[in-house]
């Protein structure tokens, strides 16, 4: 009798150590639907099961544990040393997949790090124009394609202002010389009409009948602001030889004058200050009717012919 009790005894408890070690297992292991993460990392544990796909915008994702979806990252970078069952695709971003990850599908780099596979693709590794350092933090990421797309705008603007000023060196020279004065009053009319033209834009896109006004004021209002900055280049430039007591000419002020307000413009404050001076050189363009020649013509006195007689003529 006691020996069935001691048996029974046994069997119960390897009965509760299985169940409990399975319990245990079970807690241990995490199950999450679908992650999106905006300016977040996500780690994911080698525990962790996504049942679904991982996304995040401005924020990297490392994976230990498994993804069964795709891995979807927007400036920032994925790492993986689990295994990701679908795609994975980054856009100004790096993909590392390191020794025991896997992804068993496509793994695509556009305008980033480049891939780094030292652990397993199963399909396509596509790298599309891979320029940018790996290790740059996303917000770095984003700053320098903002910085790069700042200095090829304003090359291709100073290249363009130069042929303007060989056109109208005269109208740009009146501009750029009147720029200080009346400030106010020039900022005030930049505002009214690049705002109002921002506002006039989107009341014209709603209604089908104002898509052809549309296509004249676009490029009416992005002529103006290519005048008006190169008439606040121009007179940066001319600032400057002032202070360094030189005499330049046109294509030098534009070229310095350039050269400063690209760099300021690179910075968050910069482009505040920057958007100040458009103001001020669209009221410019716009108060001066284009740099108008507005000096009075000089009075000339003529003699008509001699003075008639006093009537003693008939002599």
């Amino acid at each position: 009798m006691k020996s069935k009790s001691l048996k029974s005894l046994v069997i119960i408890t390897f009965a509760l150590i299985i169940m409990s070690t399975s319990s245990i297992y079970g807690m241990n292991q995490i199950y999450r639907g679908e992650i999106v993460s905006f300016f977040k990392d996500i780690y994911l544990t080698s525990n962790t099961v996504v049942n679904g796909s991982a996304v995040s915008f401005f924020g990297d994702i490392t994976i230990d544990g498994e993804v069964r979806g795709d891995a979807v990252v927007i400036f920032g970078n994925v790492t993986v040393r689990g295994q990701i069952t679908g795609d994975t695709v980054v856009i100004f971003g790096g993909i590392d997949v390191e020794e025991g990850g896997s992804i068993n599908r496509d793994a695509i780099s556009i305008f980033g790090s480049g891939i780094n596979e030292r652990g397993t693709i199963g399909r396509d590794s596509i790298s599309v124009m891979g320029f940018i350092p790996s290790g740059i933090p996303p917000i770095g990421i984003l700053v320098l394609i903002l910085s790069v797309i700042t200095i090829v705008t304003h090359t291709f603007s100073y290249i363009i202002s130069i042929i303007a000023l060989l056109f109208f060196r005269q109208r740009f020279d009146r501009m750029a010389d009147n720029f200080n004065k009346e400030i106010g009053k020039k900022a005030l009319i930049g505002i009214l009409i690049l705002v109002g033209g921002l506002v006039l834009s989107i009341i014209l896109i709603m209604t089908i009948i104002g898509i052809p006004a549309l296509l004249i004021l676009i490029p009416a209002l992005g002529l103006l602001q290519f005048t008006g900055t190169t008439t606040v280049k121009l007179a940066i430039g001319r600032k400057a030889a002032s202070i360094l007591n030189g005499r330049w000419n046109n294509i030098l002020e534009l070229t310095v004058g350039s050269i400063v307000y690209t760099l300021i413009d690179l910075t968050v404050i910069g482009r505040l200050f920057t958007l100040a001076l458009r103001f001020i050189g669209v009221g410019e363009v716009v108060n001066s009717r284009f740099g108008e020649d507005r000096q009075p013509p000089l009075i000339t006195s003529a003699i008509e012919g001699p003075q008639k007689g006093n009537g003693n003529d008939d002599k």
